[in-house]
């Protein structure tokens, strides 16, 4: 079981949101009969002010296990009545379905859907997981600014400034900036000093301290056209590093200055209030429940970046890829495809056929993993068979070289006892595991970092 995190981000709502377009989301993660869980509802984003493409701070903690399917609902309301907290107050305006398996195995760990509602589709909504480091630790960060930028366009008025930070998200198409928490604005001025900011280690590095992170700052506004008045990109360690020296950060025009900055741990226990799934950082207690840890000690040993071993799902956000391929036993101990009971047997019922074991064999196992093949194109090879008298022990399954998918795959299959082979053997996968061998070779040459994987069923 892995834990993993899912962040949302929507663009372009516009066509199915009200005029007041204050969006949030509400995640449900479904019921599913190998687990035996129950629906439930994980929990919601905060709202959106007055944008039809909102990223939304909040994120969703998940258990996982590999190769069970688990599928989850986002709902996505606009705010009618901020006074009221019930869903029926509300005004729904569209929902997607994805399925966690379905995003790690696409490109960069994301996986957009058009957002429906009824008749009416509009806009996207980008789902993306990253698997939890399990960095334990919550930074404390206190910030002000010092002579910003004055963007307020009204004749004596000034700033409202607030501060986002944002974590780097490195994928394959090119890293992106999630952004990870959000301050509250200060009114009027052109030199605030915010309020601590507690965010939890594990979601703004992935406990990597010197993995990039962006801080930007920009005017509050309601109607959600928020101006930038400058930005800046640190690590942790650099804000560490900015405190002990003194160092500010330039926004040109203005500066930022870290006024403190803490690493909390709490006897392996983030310190994090998680409701219903959703990470919500809150003010820790300073008293004996934790540890305070402070910037002399962090300079010295705190700050190093905890290593570990990469799993599957740290290797699928590195951006590697899999290929998959699959290979078919046609040798004589399987029986004559055409007596009824024998391995091979095709029902030739056209309304609901009966699977033989290969095809069953086929459509439970290559669902799980044409997951993680974002492309899903997938060779089917066969093996232990005679055409005219010579015995193959790798022969393409199927009109083309590669296959689309497990339907694409089941196709193949069928297709090759309609053939004019004949079942032999003995059973042999040295054919097979050359021509794996040799597309690992071929698909590393093009990927910087790929895996080769064949299911052989016999």
């Amino acid at each position: 079981m892995t834990k993993v995190e899912l962040s949302l981000r929507a663009t372009n709502i516009k066509k199915v949101i009200s005029s007041r377009k204050c969006p949030f989301a509400v995640v449900t993660l479904l019921a599913s009969e190998s687990s035996g869980k129950e629906t439930r509802v994980l929990g919601r984003t905060e709202v959106a002010e007055k944008t039809s493409s909102p990223d939304w701070v909040k994120t969703f903690v998940l258990d996982y296990e590999i190769g069970q399917e688990q599928h989850f609902t986002v709902s996505i309301y606009d705010q009618k009545n901020e006074r009221d907290e019930n869903l029926q107050q509300q005004t729904e305006v569209g929902k997607c379905n994805f399925e966690v398996g379905a995003i790690l195995g696409s490109a960069g760990n994301i996986k957009a859907k058009t957002i429906k509602s009824g008749l009416k589709a509009g806009g996207l909504l980008y789902a993306s997981i990253d698997e939890c480091a399990s960095d334990k630790r919550t930074l404390s960060l206190e910030l002000r600014g010092m002579r910003l930028k004055n963007v307020e366009t009204t004749l004596f008025g000034k700033s409202d400034p607030f501060f986002e930070i944002s974590a780097m998200r490195p994928h394959t198409t090119g890293d992106t900036w999630d952004v990870v928490y959000k301050s509250d604005f200060i009114r009027n001025t052109v030199n605030p000093k915010w309020d601590e900011a507690l965010v939890s280690v594990d979601t703004i590095c992935r406990g990597d301290l010197d993995r990039p992170i962006k801080i930007s700052v920009f005017d509050y506004s309601k109607k959600g056209n928020y101006k930038p008045m400058g930005s800046f990109e640190t690590s942790i360690n650099g804000l560490i590093s900015s405190k002990n020296t003194g160092k500010s950060f330039e926004l040109r025009p203005g500066i930022i200055e870290v006024c403190n900055v803490k690493l909390l741990e709490f006897g392996g226990e983030s310190k994090l209030n998680i409701d219903s799934g959703v990470i919500q950082p809150q003010k820790p207690s300073y008293g004996h429940s934790g540890l305070e840890i402070g910037i002399d000690k962090l300079s010295m040993s705190s700050n190093k970046s905890p290593t570990k071993k990469p799993t599957f799902i740290d290797y699928l956000s590195g951006g590697c890829q899999l290929n998959l391929s699959v290979a078919i036993d046609f040798t004589g101990s399987n029986g004559d495809p055409r007596r009824s009971g024998t391995l091979h047997y095709i029902d030739p019922n056209p309304h609901n056929p009966a699977f033989n074991d290969y095809q069953k064999a086929i459509s439970a196992i290559v669902p799980i993993l044409e997951k993680y093949d974002s492309d899903k194109k997938i060779p089917v090879l066969g093996f232990g068979a005679k055409y005219g008298g010579v015995l193959q022990n790798c022969f393409q399954c199927g009109p083309n070289p590669e296959a689309f998918g497990t339907s694409g795959v089941l196709a193949a299959y069928n297709s090759v006892l309609k053939t004019s082979l004949t079942l032999s053997g003995p059973t042999s996968f040295i054919d097979i595991i050359r021509f794996a061998a040799t597309r690992a070779v071929q698909t590393q040459v093009c990927e910087l970092l790929s895996s080769d994987i064949i299911f052989i069923t016999f």
